[in-house]
């Protein structure tokens, strides 16, 4: 899912005409990736926007953002994160209380 939802990010920020699948292991970040400085900050802005997530400056790494394959894992890591939250705020304050009255 976060997969499909990357591919057409990553063809606007690049202005990508075809409409040919891009390869999990295309390099996007650095010295030989298909974005350059300023595709890769509109690239970082749209994640944000798609997936409702905070990118932090010392997140934006080869590790995390070289491929399209170590974005999705990223997004995916900051997902769960935001989840667990969620989940241990829902438990700690125990909202079915308050809803099922």
């Amino acid at each position: 899912m976060i997969r499909q939802r990357l591919e057409p990010l990553i063809k606007k920020v690049n202005h990508a005409k075809s409409a040919k699948a891009l390869s999990d292991h295309v390099i996007l970040f650095g010295d030989s990736g298909m974005l350059d400085s300023v595709g890769t900050i509109k690239l970082i802005m749209s994640v944000e926007d798609e997936f409702d997530i905070t990118v932090e400056e010392n997140e934006i790494t080869p590790e995390n953002f070289k491929t399209i394959a170590a974005l999705a894992r990223y997004i995916e890591s900051k997902l769960i994160i935001i989840l667990a939250w969620v989940m241990a705020c829902f438990n700690f304050f125990d909202l079915s209380s308050i809803v099922l009255g």
